[in-house]
C-alpha cells in the first residue's frame, strides 16, 4: 500500500493496468490511466515502462507535454496535475471533488495558455501555466459532454 492514501500506489503491474491517453514527446512515451497512474517510455523501447509519483488516485483521462519537460493530465474530481521535470513527479494543480464533473482532454496553446474540457458543459481556463484556474460552463441549460479537443 502507498505511504500517502492521496497518492498513487507504485503498482509492480501498472502498465498492465487500464491505459486511457497517451502523448509522444522527445522520444518518449506518455500514458494516463486509472488509479492516477502515469506512465513513461522510450520510443525505443516501448515494452519497457516506468511509473511516474503522482500526487491523485483518480482515474486519468488525458495528458499533454508541451515540451520535453511541462505537462498536464486531467481525470475524474475535476482533477488537473502538472510536471515540470519531463513526467517523473506529477503534483495536483486543481481538484473540485464536489463538482462531480470529470474531465477528459487537456491542451495548451502555449506554456502559459491553456483549457480542460468535461462532463455537463464544464470547463476550465489558465492564462498563468495552472497557478490558477477559473471555471467555465458551455450552457447553463443544457449538459453538453465536452469529449476531446483538437487545433486542427
Amino acid at each position: 500500500m502507498p505511504s500517502n492514501p492521496a497518492h498513487a500506489w507504485q503498482a509492480p503491474l501498472a502498465s498492465q493496468s487500464l491505459l486511457i491517453a497517451l502523448d509522444v514527446v522527445d522520444q518518449r512515451i506518455l500514458a494516463v490511466g486509472e488509479r492516477g497512474h502515469i506512465l513513461q517510455a522510450s520510443t525505443s523501447t516501448p515494452t519497457q515502462w516506468s511509473q511516474a509519483s503522482v500526487d491523485v488516485q483518480v482515474l486519468l483521462n488525458a495528458v499533454v507535454m508541451h515540451d520535453g519537460r511541462k505537462g498536464w493530465a486531467v481525470g475524474h474530481d475535476a482533477v488537473i496535475v502538472a510536471t515540470t521535470d519531463g513526467g517523473q513527479n506529477w503534483h495536483s494543480q486543481f481538484q473540485a471533488i464536489e463538482e462531480q464533473r470529470p474531465l477528459f482532454d487537456i491542451w495548451f496553446g502555449d506554456a502559459s495558455h491553456g483549457i480542460a474540457i468535461g462532463a455537463y458543459g464544464y470547463y476550465l481556463v489558465t492564462s498563468d501555466g495552472g497557478t490558477s484556474w477559473q471555471s467555465r460552463v458551455v450552457n447553463e441549460e443544457h449538459d453538453y459532454h465536452l469529449n476531446a479537443i483538437t487545433d486542427n
